[in-house]
């Protein structure tokens, strides 16, 4: 159920915010991999295959964004850990943000890298003294809100992904399938790993930073939720919220929902289960069909299908990069 998985990452950052002593570590990363995910993750640990985010655009393959090789992951966590540490006592916000965006580009878990890098925010920020115990951002939430948000989202992180993707789009392409060492199956050939290091190493995040700045300071409505009272939250009969007119108000839960903090759950699970249902119709129409589609479905050339959560047509375990991972 969704309100679990909120439920479950509220409750991590409860216990888990500002505690470890190292947020970056291998051994770390796993305990909050396993700890946010629960028991129903596609795959646990570092990955050892290569991972992209793509899409078929019109029956066409398109990348638009390759992670680092994984044996480069070390070193470059390393790089991260090492700003943690030399810009101890510096702006929060820049931390925060070069710490989250950082981790996301990396990509260096098998799963969960959005929700941990979503973590990394609020335990710099409680780290800092920026947001006090026991407040956390609705980071997720504030993303999900509405489709602007969203979009606001997936502009941010293109701002490296796309000049990346240029200087290096003639260096990819799909060829012979394999397993990798963690058991995913995929089939991109990359060239330019080493070439692209010095990328990876050294992003500018200006402009990720004055991102979640304005998500943290401005909003056209004062009445804004930016922050609310986790422990209460786990208890399930609401919470209280702060607002950005610096109001705290005990929200119940069916206003959690109108505020983005929880989803609608019910809205959710029908959702679901209606691309469930026509994913089955069109598996079993294509098996009585050479793998054919409906005409009607073949026809519509102009739009497009969004691979970031949805596996592959060839294969359900071939490498992505989740959004919501």
């Amino acid at each position: 159920m969704h309100t679990d998985r909120v439920k479950r990452f509220a409750a991590v950052m409860e216990k888990r915010c500002g505690a470890f002593e190292d947020p970056l570590s291998e051994e770390t990363l796993r305990v909050l991999q396993r700890e946010i995910l629960g028991p129903r993750a596609t795959r646990y640990g570092v990955r050892r295959s290569p991972v992209f985010v793509g899409e078929v655009d019109s029956y066409v393959q398109v990348v638009h964004y390759i992670a680092p090789h994984w044996e480069q992951i070390p070193d470059l966590l390393d790089g991260l850990r090492r700003f943690f540490v030399a810009t101890h006592g510096g702006s929060p916000l820049v931390r925060a943000a070069v710490m989250s965006f950082g981790f996301v580009y990396l990509h260096p878990m098998a799963d969960g890298n959005g929700r941990i890098s979503r973590f990394l925010i609020n335990d710099v920020l409680r780290r800092d003294g920026a947001v006090p115990a026991p407040f956390i951002l609705p980071v997720s939430a504030t993303i999900v809100r509405s489709v602007a948000n969203r979009r606001g989202y997936d502009q941010v992180l293109a701002l490296f992904s796309r000049p990346f993707m240029r200087r290096y789009q003639e260096a990819w392409h799909f060829g012979a399938e394999r397993t990798g060492a963690d058991g995913v199956r995929c089939d991109l050939d990359f060239d330019a790993y080493d070439d692209a290091l010095a990328a990876w190493r050294y992003p500018d995040f200006t402009d990720h930073v004055e991102y979640l700045g304005r998500g943290m300071t401005t909003h056209d409505n004062p009445e804004c939720p930016i922050a609310y009272d986790k422990t209460l939250f786990l208890e399930g009969n609401g919470t209280n919220v702060l607002y950005l007119n610096s109001r705290v108000v005990f929200e119940t839960p069916e206003r959690l929902k109108v505020l983005g903090i929880i989803a609608d759950i019910d809205a959710r699970t029908q959702a679901v289960e209606k691309l469930k249902a026509l994913s089955e119709q069109l598996r079993s129409y294509a098996a009585d069909h050479d793998g054919k589609l409906p005409d009607a479905l073949s026809q519509l050339k102009g739009y497009t299908c969004l691979l970031y959560t949805s596996p592959s047509p060839r294969d359900r375990t071939r490498s992505r990069m989740p959004s919501s991972a």
